[in-house]
């Protein structure tokens, strides 16, 4: 007795548990494997979820058990898609925003949805946050000293990039344009967190400075 069977593939999108099934009949058997491909296009930013199935469509058993007879999968590959990891899931305790804060560089999908009474809702659109470094911060240490013609500035930087240099600008009035200040002297106080700035006041009543960074 012959009896027909074929194998699908079923994507569930766990958001809403819609399924659909890509069917290819092999009745009578294949010698060799064959390459399927399944367009995923229909599930974009939604997490889903994959199954393979070998289904006997008639008769009330299967009774081939016979070596050879079933269904083989090999060199199954998915692309343009991203493995979920590490999901955590936490509740709102009232009104309809929340604060994100990761806890590492990274990427991350957000997903949000409803609850009524004990009742959860689908998962609505997901949204894909990609966490970079913050950028670096300068920011003064203390006061610059002034002091036998010469003044003296200390600044931290948080989030300090590797390769960093930096520099001291001058100006005399606010009005006009900052100049690099080339006989400034640099020195690291703290690898990598606080760092002076030592030059010459050339005996000015006053004077502006500013430090900046670069990579």
């Amino acid at each position: 007795m012959s009896v027909p069977t074929f194998s699908h593939l079923r994507t569930s999108a766990l958001a809403g548990r819609v399924s659909c099934a890509r069917t290819a009949l092999i009745t009578g058997g294949e010698a060799s494997f064959s390459t399927i491909t399944v367009p995923l296009s229909a599930y974009a930013n939604q997490e889903i979820q994959i199954r393979f199935g070998y289904v006997n469509t008639g008769g009330s058993y299967f009774n081939q058990t016979s070596t050879g007879v079933g269904l083989y999968l090999d060199n199954i590959a998915v692309s343009n898609a991203s493995q979920l990891i590490n999901q955590v899931t936490n509740n709102i305790p009232t009104g309809t925003t929340f604060a994100f804060i990761p806890a590492s560089v990274s990427q991350y999908l957000l997903q949000v949805r409803a609850q009524i009474g004990p009742r959860l809702l689908n998962w609505g659109p997901a949204l894909i946050v990609n966490v970079g470094a913050a950028p670096p911060a300068i920011q003064l240490a203390n006061a610059p000293v002034v002091a036998g013609g010469q003044v003296q500035i200390d600044f931290t930087v948080a989030n300090y990039s590797a390769g960093m240099t930096f520099g001291l600008l001058k100006t005399g009035d606010l009005s006009t344009a900052w100049t690099q200040d080339t006989s400034a002297s640099f020195q690291t106080l703290v690898a990598n967190s606080k760092f002076r700035f030592t030059t010459t006041t050339g005996n000015a009543g006053h004077g502006f400075y500013r430090v900046i960074g670069s990579n």
